[in-house]
């Protein structure tokens, strides 16, 4: 597995035969077939990793959710909603998401604090187990620096398809 420490200069050395994957995969991949390919790397990459270890997608990304989402969030947080508020955006409606230039306010050194009821957005994430990722597969380049697990699925898919890349 990637070190997560490293992941991003490694993506960025990769970053060339990566692109030149996710061609491939939108010309050649199909899609139900594809889909079913991230669903089983998915489940065979989360059984082996601890995200504990890592959390690069909660120091990198920015939590979106909704405002549904938001009293049962400060409940199992112990924070006041307004505080909660007060680091967040509102981006739409009724949705909010971390200021840019703020930490996550559910990441502490000990983990997720609201690790039992996380917004959609973080419990969903690297969005491997979704339908229609080749309709996606640009937003999974963009993540492939974020996530150790994603980068192995990717690096597998590689294999799968006997990719092989020439500058």
């Amino acid at each position: 597995m990637v070190n997560p420490k490293e992941l991003k200069e490694y993506a960025k050395v990769h970053k060339e035969e990566n692109n030149a994957f996710c061609m491939f995969l939108k010309e050649n991949a199909k899609g139900e077939e594809l889909d079913a390919q991230f669903k089983k790397y998915h489940d065979q990459y989360f059984e082996q990793y601890d995200c504990n270890q890592c959390r690069n997608c909660c120091k990198q990304l920015k939590a979106l959710f909704q405002g549904r989402e938001l009293e049962e969030l400060a409940r199992n947080a112990q924070i006041m909603i307004e505080d909660i508020l007060d680091v967040c955006d509102q981006v739409d409606y009724d949705a909010y998401q971390v200021m840019e230039d703020e930490d996550c306010p559910f990441l502490t050194e000990q983990g997720c604090i609201v690790e039992k009821c996380k917004p959609e957005s973080c419990k969903g994430f690297p969005y491997t187990k979704e339908d229609n990722r080749k309709e996606s597969l640009l937003g999974i380049l963009s993540n492939l620096s974020i996530c150790p697990v994603l980068y192995e699925i990717y690096d597998q898919l590689k294999k799968d398809y006997q990719f092989t890349y020439e500058k």
